[in-house]
Order: C-alpha cells, then sequence, then structure tokens
C-alpha cells in the first residue's frame, strides 16, 4: 500500500468512527450532570449508550443507569397496541452476545422489596435501614441481607452513599426456612465517615436488569 492508499484509509476510517459517534449522539444527549433523568430514559456516557433505571438528578451516580444496546431494546420491544409508540424490559449487560441468546427474556425484571443488615447475634435491623461496620472496628461485624424477587443471578450488591459507590459480594440463599434472599460475607464495611441518618441506595443487577432501594445509613448500630 502506497502513501495515497494510506492516507486514503486513514480517512475513512475517521469518518467511519465519527459517523458512529454521530449516530449515537442523535439516539440520545450525552450525560450532563445539570439534567434532569427519567426512568427509561437514554444517555450517553464516557461513549457508552445506557438506560435510566431510577429518577435521577446530579451528578453521574452508576447505580441509577445500566449499560443497554440498541439490539438488545430492539428484541425486548413490546408493541403499543397499533400506535406508533411501545416499551421494553429488561437490561443489557452491554454484550452484543448477550443480546442475541434471548436468554435475558426468560428472566424477569428483579425488585428490591427489604434491605437489612444482621450482626453477629443475628439480630436484623428494621426494614430499610443498614448500619455500616466502620473501618476502624468496635467488635460489631453486620451482615448486608437483601429480600427481592428474581436476584438468583446477582452477584455483587452496590452501596451508594454521598456520591461514593461501594461493591459488596452476594450470594443467593434459598434454604426453605425463610424467603430466598441475597447475603453478604460477614463484616459489612465502608471505608467512610458517615452521619446518622444518612440516605442511602443499594442496588443488584442481574441478567433481568437492575433493581435499587432507598435506605436509611447508620455508622455502627448503638448497644
Amino acid at each position: 500500500m502506497n502513501l495515497y492508499q494510506k492516507v486514503i484509509s486513514v480517512v475513512g476510517m475517521l469518518r467511519n468512527s465519527i459517523s458512529e459517534r454521530a449516530a449515537k449522539t442523535d439516539l440520545a444527549p450525552l450525560f450532563v450532570s445539570n439534567g434532569s433523568y427519567y426512568n427509561g430514559d437514554l444517555v450517553i456516557y464516557n461513549n457508552v449508550l445506557y438506560r435510566c433505571t431510577v429518577d435521577h438528578n446530579g451528578a453521574w451516580d452508576p447505580s441509577h443507569f445500566t449499560p443497554t444496546t440498541i439490539a438488545y431494546m430492539l428484541s425486548n420491544f413490546t408493541p403499543g397496541g397499533g400506535s406508533s409508540s411501545g416499551s421494553y424490559s429488561g437490561s443489557s449487560s452491554g454484550s452484543s452476545s448477550d443480546s442475541s441468546s434471548g436468554s435475558g427474556s426468560d428472566i424477569g425484571q428483579p425488585s428490591i422489596d427489604t434491605v437489612v443488615t444482621v450482626n453477629q447475634y443475628g439480630t436484623p435491623s428494621s426494614a430499610n435501614v443498614i448500619y455500616i461496620f466502620p473501618a476502624s472496628g468496635d467488635g460489631q461485624t453486620e451482615r448486608l441481607v437483601i429480600y427481592g424477587t428474581n436476584l438468583e443471578t446477582a452477584t455483587v450488591a452496590s452501596v451508594s452513599i454521598d456520591g461514593y459507590s461501594f461493591d459488596f459480594a452476594v450470594a443467593f440463599v434459598d434454604d426453605g426456612t425463610e424467603p430466598g434472599h441475597l447475603q453478604s460475607d460477614d463484616n459489612f464495611i465502608i471505608g467512610m465517615p458517615i452521619k446518622d441518618g444518612t440516605t442511602g441506595f443499594v442496588s443488584v443487577t442481574t441478567e433481568g436488569g437492575t433493581a435499587t432501594k432507598e435506605v436509611v445509613c447508620y455508622p455502627s448500630r448503638q448497644g
């Protein structure tokens, strides 16, 4: 390939790249921190297409958005009964292999009913109240427990507080003695100071989508 052919090839690649970026921004607006987004809205963030799963204002919060693809949205599109509108369900991991397999349609959208923490004595907190084991240690441990539906495929729970997000490994437990639930390891630790009554969010992502629950956070259990 001579120099002229190389130049033509590079120009062609640049045009394709520009066209792809333009197509994305035509599809959805770029995310801005002073914007308002609602469940189902599409945005572009770091050149990735996302769908909003929780009404959102302010700085980027990954627990409020899930990556998606055009192929996935089309595969989950439900016509609007003769009208020009329609709806789609679920979310995408951003992988084309996931969207083409069709397996996501067999897994229901997850939901979170209740989030608690359970201390080393087996005592649960009040519903949607979590106690956070301080990094310095105070002789207590807390386990994060999440009750809901369609949570079986979740492996990570994210906890967002004051704009910071922390991920914790979770496993689905269904031993027949109580409703199936997600459970973290002991020592539910977030290495940051918080005030009593701080609002936070717990979210999980499964093969069927993302679910988020608002919780009230306390730095440690009293007594």
